[in-house]
């Protein structure tokens, strides 16, 4: 079992997580929302973002699904409607990602 297989098996520590939410986003989004972080955090995800690699497309869907689920929890915000929510994962995360929500 190689390294990526064995990471596949453990699950990702929050710096990592955030690290492939960030990079499912595009550079000009991650970029906005990395303006938001220390100096430190900037460096920590950065450096997961560079060594992430062979991260399933199953793994990857459930990890963006709890983010969007945890954001809609604690964000306040209750009701988006199908449109917005269709649209905005199609532009983050392009049409095939998207279709799987």
């Amino acid at each position: 079992m190689n390294t990526a297989q064995s990471k596949q098996k453990q699950q990702l520590n929050h710096v990592e997580r955030t690290a492939l939410v960030l990079l499912g986003m595009g550079e000009d989004a991650a970029a906005k929302v990395l303006q938001h972080f220390s100096r430190e955090e900037t460096q920590r995800v950065t450096r997961a973002m560079a060594h992430l690699s062979g991260i399933q497309s199953d793994s990857a869907k459930t990890i963006i699904q709890q983010f969007f689920e945890d954001f809609r929890l604690h964000s306040g915000i209750r009701g988006a409607s199908k449109e917005y929510l269709s649209n905005t994962l199609r532009k983050a995360l392009g049409n095939d990602l998207a279709k799987a929500y």
